[in-house]
Order: structure tokens, then sequence, then C-alpha cells
């Protein structure tokens, strides 16, 4: 997503979108403290067992158990973000099409998109 928001900015020059945000102090420290909240309650998994010293784990808990979980985890995170790949490629396509005026559409719901 952020890739395809990056390169939406450099073509368009602007974002819409967030310079209402930037005008607006409040609103723009709303803005950052959302997503500092964001990125806290992704990394807090992490940040807990980074903080559990190694001998505190349960004898049971070896190296084989937490390779499987370990790899559990690569594999959700390679699914979940080939999704957000294609999505982005996805739309992507869809607005380049609306550029040619191959559709109307106000958005996409084609794809990935069209998912509920």
């Amino acid at each position: 997503m952020s890739s395809y928001l990056f390169i939406r900015v450099l073509k368009r020059g602007h974002d819409s979108r967030f310079e209402k945000t930037v005008r607006n102090p409040r609103r723009f420290f709303a803005f950052w403290m959302a997503q500092a909240v964001w990125v806290l309650l992704c990394s807090a998994p992490v940040i807990a067992l980074d903080a559990v010293h190694p001998a505190a784990f349960k004898a049971g808990m070896g190296v084989p158990s937490v390779l499987r979980t370990d790899v559990v985890g690569l594999g959700l995170f390679a699914v979940g973000w080939t999704i957000e790949i294609v999505a982005d490629w996805q739309k992507w396509n869809w607005y380049l099409q609306r550029e040619r005026k191959v559709h109307d559409e106000r958005f996409i719901t084609r794809g990935l998109w069209g998912r509920r």
C-alpha cells in the first residue's frame, strides 16, 4: 500500500487527504499519535517476547517448537504480503485504466478489492 501511495503522490504532486491534516495542528498531532499507537500495538508481541529471559521459558518449549511457530509466522507474513502486493498492483492498473477512460468507476470493485 505504501508503494502505491508513494507513486501516486509522486505522479500527482500532492495528496489532498493529507493536506487537510497538515493545516490543522490538532488533526496532525492526532494523525501521528494514531500511527504511533498502531506501531506500538503491532510490535507489542515482539517487545513482550524479547523482554522475557530465555531461562523463564518452560523446559518443554525447545528449539523445535520455536522453529515451528517461526515457520507458521513467516508463512502468514508471506501470504499477507503477497495479498497486499497483488491488491496494490490491481488498484494501480485500475487507476491507470480510469485515467485512460476505459471505465468511470469511482472506486475499484474488482479483483481482491471486490472481496467482502
